[in-house]
């Protein structure tokens, strides 16, 4: 599968994988559209050798890892919606992530109010980890559910 896949999206020929082509392989593997500085980070996560681009070991490697956390956060909804938003796959929810995943959550925001979201729950780090996200969660789901209730 991971093999077809990077041969299809090697567009070029070239036996390696630019930012524009990873994009769409990572469109296909499943995360939602990834903008082209998120699909940079994935690209310098896992470029090895540093070339600027990615080669079919390390195309393996990014999807082996992808397919494991996808399996891991199939467990807990929550872990779901944390990798669904975690675009470059990182760990943490930055700003530009934390945006797009509030709607989703029940919460229209500009970035601004993006980023006093983050302010509350990231304990200072500038970064959403799980826990602080699974807190946003859960209080998000607490209030959806006292304004359905009044």
């Amino acid at each position: 599968m991971a093999y077809g896949m990077f041969k299809k999206h090697d567009r070029d020929a070239s036996n390696d994988i630019d930012v524009q082509e990873l994009r769409a392989a990572l469109q296909e593997l499943g995360l939602n559209a990834p903008t082209e500085q998120q699909t940079a980070a994935i690209l310098r996560k896992y470029d090895a050798n540093g070339n600027g681009r990615i080669d079919i070991q390390e195309f393996l490697n990014l999807v082996s890892e992808l397919i494991e956390f996808k399996k891991a956060a199939a467990r807990d909804p929550v872990d779901g919606m944390f990798a669904r938003f975690d675009i470059n796959r990182n760990g943490s929810i930055d700003v530009a992530e934390l945006r797009s995943a509030l709607p989703v959550l029940g919460l229209a925001a500009d970035t601004q109010q993006a980023k006093a979201v983050l302010d509350k729950y990231a304990n200072g780090t500038g970064l959403l980890e799980l826990d602080g996200f699974r807190t946003l969660v859960y209080d998000l789901r607490r209030f959806h559910q006292a304004k359905a209730g009044r």
